[in-house]
């Protein structure tokens, strides 16, 4: 049951990438709900994984636990972005963490 509640999070998550914000992100990540922050880490990681080596470097340890608190820390320290597209602040945190190298291929 919980892996296809995971997977319809995940497909969820990449349907409506473009309607989620920043404030959606950070009141999801912040919730008591566990569906709601399944929801939150399935989209964190579903811009994640489409960007990698791309928009950021990201290790092979990053756990996605680890990128929505990112996520999340980001977005209490800077109010003022979250009317922003949840893809784009996602994308720009992992780029300021794990900027890719010039050159450097996956």
């Amino acid at each position: 049951m919980r892996k296809l509640l995971l997977s319809l999070c995940l497909v969820g998550a990449s349907a409506h990438a473009d309607f989620r914000t920043g404030n959606e992100l950070l009141e999801d990540t912040r919730s008591g709900s566990g569906v709601r922050q399944m929801f939150t880490a399935g989209y964190v990681s579903g811009v994640f994984d489409s960007t990698r080596g791309i928009v950021h470097c990201a290790p092979g340890t990053a756990t996605v636990g680890q990128v929505t608190d990112m996520v999340e820390n980001y977005l209490l320290v800077n109010p003022g972005e979250r009317n922003n597209p949840g893809a784009i602040i996602v994308m720009h945190v992992m780029q300021r963490q794990w900027p890719c190298k010039k050159g450097s291929t996956l």
